[in-house]
C-alpha cells in the first residue's frame, strides 16, 4: 500500500500507461480483424499478397500497430478532455456560497492545503448531498468545539 504522494503517482501512472496499451490492443485487434477481413475480400486489388508464411508481411504489421497506437490516442485524448467539468456537472457541484459561514470555513480549509502543499490553487466545490453536508458539518461542528 502506497503512503507518500510519489509512490501513489507512481503507481497511478503505471495504470493508466496500463489502461492506455489495453486500449491500444483493443485498436490493434479491431484493425487487425477488419484488414484479415480487406485481405480475404479483395486479394488481388488493396494488398499485395505476403510474401511469407504469414498472413501480414512485418512493415504492414507494423503499419497496423501504428495505426491503432494513434486511434488509441486520439480516443483517449477526447475522452479525458474536459473531465472533471463534466464529472463536476453530473454531480450538481456549486461554488461555495459566500454567504454560508460553512462554506467559508471550508473554502479557508482549501486555501491552507494548496498553500500547504505548494499548488497554486485548488478548486473547491459543494456538491448537493445531505449525507456530504451532514459530514461536513459534523467536522466543522467538531472543529469548532475544539476551539
Amino acid at each position: 500500500m502506497p503512503f507518500t504522494y510519489l509512490e501513489i503517482e507512481m503507481r497511478k501512472n503505471r495504470i493508466v500507461w496500463l489502461l492506455f496499451l489495453f486500449l491500444a490492443a483493443l485498436y490493434f485487434l479491431g484493425v487487425y480483424l477488419l484488414a484479415v477481413a480487406a485481405r480475404a475480400a479483395f486479394p488481388f486489388f488493396i494488398f499485395t499478397l505476403p510474401r511469407t508464411a504469414f498472413l501480414f508481411s512485418r512493415k504492414e504489421i507494423f503499419d497496423i500497430i501504428f495505426f491503432a497506437v494513434i486511434m488509441a490516442a486520439f480516443h483517449w485524448a477526447f475522452s479525458a478532455f474536459g473531465m472533471s467539468k463534466k464529472i463536476l456537472d453530473a454531480l450538481g457541484a456549486q461554488p461555495p456560497d459566500p454567504e454560508d459561514s460553512y462554506h467559508q470555513a471550508f473554502k479557508n480549509i482549501v486555501e491552507e492545503v494548496s498553500i500547504a502543499t505548494g499548488r497554486s490553487t485548488i478548486e473547491c466545490v459543494c456538491l448537493p448531498s445531505v449525507a456530504l453536508n451532514s459530514f461536513l458539518y459534523r467536522i466543522f461542528a467538531a472543529a469548532r468545539l475544539s476551539e
